[in-house]
Formats: C-alpha cells, structure tokens, sequence
C-alpha cells in the first residue's frame, strides 16, 4: 500500500485550490451563515470563471465535506466560485 503526498489549501472567497493541473481529493465547504444558504461553484481554471464543473449548496450553519476516490482530474486549474461570504472552501489536492 502506498500513501499518495496531498496537499490543502483553505479560501474564504473567490480563487484557486491549485492554480495549476492536478487532482482535487476532497473538498469540505463551510457556511458559517446562520439564516442563508450559501453555494459554491468547482471550476477548470486558474482565473475567471472558466469552465464550471458543478455547482454546490451548502445550507444555513451547515458543513458538507465531498470526497473523490481516487481524484477528480482538472486539466487546467481546481478554482473556486462562491456566491457570497460566510463560507469556508478548504480542498486537497494532488
């Protein structure tokens, strides 16, 4: 058995996991918003927009945490949208 080196990084707005290619693990958003839902969006970029890969909501005062046995590839970057403040993205990557 071998263990894979991941490293995280933690943003409270808008910007990039990794700003290069490379493989998104997990990902744990955190909306410390007590009465609004909050979303977020993955996106294959480095700046921008770029090409969205999903859209997540996270509920009022509610933590979700994603896992993506064995890595979700993004070819270009593993950039984050947020709709608004209050939320926490932190996402390990490879």
């Amino acid at each position: 058995m071998s263990v894979r080196p991941v490293q995280t990084n933690q943003i409270t707005e808008a910007g990039n996991i990794k700003s290069s290619p490379g493989s998104l693990i997990w990902i744990m958003a955190a909306n410390a918003a007590d009465s609004s839902n909050r979303y977020f969006t993955l996106n294959n970029a480095t700046a921008g927009s770029g090409t969205e890969i999903c859209r997540i909501q996270v509920k009022a005062a509610d933590t979700k945490f994603f896992a993506f046995p064995p890595g979700f590839y993004f070819s270009t970057g593993i950039r984050v949208g947020v709709s608004e403040g209050d939320l926490t993205i932190t996402g390990a990557y490879e």
